[in-house]
């Protein structure tokens, strides 16, 4: 499984470009406020189009934000490069680990609930045959990669190098891989980002929510934000406006196909397009969905226990830019978003050129650079 995951932490291209020394941002930073105008430089049509060019991205939509509200969507390229279907601002693009930022705050908003202890034992909310070694992780562990659980590629472990074979991979079968895993290190000693650690989030969301992670998702996230064009990893399902995924081998362009089709897939499972982020953005400047003690939280680096600190809150990353806070993620597929609270400024970009399966390609860090662009660092 090593193999198929080599590049998985493309992720890191992006996260060397902010810095991660931190102090806490003012409070007004993380408040919603009236929206307020964004001059769109001319020059960007051209510049993502070089940009597309360089990297030989095939397919790219993009949305900028400002307090909330869109302040442009626009799209580029293809969507399918054989049958040459252009990329509209509806196009939904596989979301891969932006997935988190979701999985994330449905623990927090049980949480808020008092249904989630982010200190107590995971094992509160798994099955009787969860592994004892687990007894120490907490939630707050799971949701900051500081679990002790093995980092991406290398979980899974009871699938014996097969469960990434299968196309279909029902909870159970996840279950009894992801409970081989052995921990690494101690909770909390350690970042090392963990699918399987945001899938057993997952099944805690299902425990403590009372519902599939699909249906708690659904019906108490996307339902309420309108977010009508999201929907869940579905390889049998026909859906609209859709993106291929490709990525580059051995210099060419060739298609990069995700086929699992996991029943419970927290860790990575949503598709997406740039108004319903939209959607999601302006949802994270309110408190429709969280409180702003819960958001400072999600985005405060988790403190590891010998007291340094790793650029990661619950589901997003944290750096700094130019003195100012910046959250931000990416997918493995392409996928990229960057939010800088205090400018008020949000920047969506959704590619479809991606990594893995021994494909190589760089679609990152266009986000950030749009960002910087507008001034928002």
């Amino acid at each position: 499984m090593a193999r198929l995951f080599r590049n998985a932490l493309a992720r890191s291209i992006v996260a060397a470009a902010f810095a991660v020394a931190w102090s806490a941002a003012p409070s007004s930073a993380l408040q919603g406020t009236e929206a307020r105008a964004l001059a769109v430089p001319d020059s960007l049509d051209g510049w993502v189009e070089a940009q597309m060019a360089e990297r030989r991205i095939p397919g790219l939509t993009l949305a900028i934000a400002r307090d909330g509200v869109a302040v442009t969507e626009r799209a580029y390229g293809l969507a399918d490069v054989g049958l040459g279907v252009p990329v509209t601002t509806e196009t939904r693009f596989a979301l891969a680990s932006l997935t988190k930022q979701f999985t994330a705050a449905a623990i927090l908003m049980l949480a808020e609930e008092d249904r989630v202890d982010l200190d107590a034992s995971v094992l509160e909310f798994l099955p009787s045959d969860a592994p004892r070694e687990w007894a120490p992780v907490t939630p707050r562990h799971l949701l900051t990669h500081t679990s002790g659980l093995p980092p991406i590629g290398q979980g899974f472990s009871g699938g014996e190098g097969g469960l990434y074979q299968k196309w279909w991979i029902p909870r159970t079968v996840a279950w009894r891989a992801a409970r081989a895993d052995r921990l690494r290190t101690a909770p909390g000693e350690a970042f090392a980002y963990s699918d399987v650690g945001y899938f057993v989030l997952g099944m805690v969301v299902e425990t403590a929510g009372g519902a599939t992670w699909r249906d708690f998702v659904q019906t108490r996230i996307l339902d309420p934000l309108g977010m009508t064009d999201t929907f869940f990893i579905d390889h049998i399902g026909v859906h609209r406006d859709v993106a291929d995924g490709y990525t580059l081998r051995a210099g060419e362009l060739t298609r990069l196909h995700r086929p699992w089709q996991f029943e419970l897939p927290s860790h990575f499972g949503l598709f997406s397009n740039v108004g319903d982020l939209v959607r999601w953005d302006a949802a994270l400047r309110g408190e429709k969905l969280l409180s702003e003690a819960s958001k400072r939280e999600m985005w405060t680096p988790v403190r590891l226990n010998d007291g340094e600190t790793a650029p990661y809150g619950f589901g997003w990353e944290v750096g700094r830019l130019d003195g100012r806070l910046v959250v931000y993620h990416t997918g493995i597929t392409g996928t990229e978003i960057v939010r800088v609270p205090e400018a008020g400024i949000t920047v969506i970009v959704l590619t479809n050129l991606g990594r893995g399966f021994g494909g190589d390609a760089n679609a990152w860090g266009i986000a950030r650079d749009i960002a910087r662009m507008l001034g928002a660092f």
